[in-house]
């Protein structure tokens, strides 16, 4: 099989590949990584330092809480 191919970078390097090269890449970025408060399904109104994220079932949203206010929840903290 043959492959023919032609990846360009921002920088305005070209590369082109024709007939049995290999082809490996060494790493690899798709896009900027999201942020968090940039998520539609992640509402952050109440977001302050040391707010936690819960997840609420009836909005299907996360939403940040400056406290645990939920008789659902359950802390764990394992044995010692």
């Amino acid at each position: 099989m043959s492959i023919t191919a032609t990846l360009r970078n921002t920088n305005g390097t070209v590369v082109k590949l024709r007939g049995q090269n290999t082809i490996s890449a060494t790493s690899m970025q798709i896009g900027t990584s999201p942020k968090l408060t940039s998520m539609t399904d992640v509402d952050v109104t109440e977001l302050s330092e040391g707010a936690l994220l819960i997840y609420d079932a009836t909005t299907g949203k996360f939403h940040t809480k400056p406290e645990l206010d939920n008789s659902a929840t359950i802390v764990n903290g394992g044995k010692y």
